[in-house]
């Protein structure tokens, strides 16, 4: 579990830096994967509320396990920002699984800012996003910096490694089955 602090929890923590979020912004988070889970712990720990873009299944019974409003779609999403008041301002999408890229670029709005993880193959970003404004922030990696906050994150109890890992452990069964 110590080893996914300084790999898939300041990943994390680096697009969470990055990105540059406040209080009262409209949080997006798009992408089921261990790094998507690590950065909702994180927002929850600085008192920020995401929304989440997830289907119905495990990672979307998580979500609502830990509190975070979870959308299904453009529509639910636009409706659950509307009702945190936070419909109008443009919204911070944060992805942290590159396989779901094409899913955050479609829901970055007007003006919004999107912050993505890199992957060894990236995928082609549609031009869309320059007409709707869209600010988008790559990362390729995580910051060596970052790794005592993430760490202190942990040994406070912010972080669940544990049920990180036992999480993904029964959903590589699952699929190995």
């Amino acid at each position: 579990a110590a080893a996914a602090v300084a790999g898939d929890v300041v990943l994390a923590y680096t697009l969470y830096a990055r990105t540059g979020l406040g209080p009262r912004e409209p949080i997006v988070v798009v992408g089921g994967s261990p790094i998507s889970r690590f950065l909702i712990e994180i927002l929850l720990a600085k008192g920020i509320t995401p929304t989440a873009v997830a289907a119905p299944g495990p990672w979307a019974d998580w979500l609502l396990g830990k509190h975070v409003v979870v959308a299904h779609d453009r529509r639910t999403l636009t409706a659950a920002l509307a009702a945190q008041s936070l419909g109008t301002k443009p919204w911070r999408v944060i992805c942290g699984a590159p396989a779901a890229i094409p899913d955050a670029v479609a829901l970055a709005g007007p003006r919004s800012t999107l912050t993505l993880l890199a992957s060894a193959a990236p995928q082609p970003i549609s031009v869309e996003v320059i007409a709707r404004e869209v600010t988008i922030i790559g990362d390729a990696g995580a910051t060596p910096d970052l790794v005592v906050e993430a760490a202190a994150m942990c040994v406070k109890g912010e972080i669940d490694l544990a049920g990180a890992l036992e999480d993904e452990l029964r959903g590589r069964q699952g699929r190995d089955l």
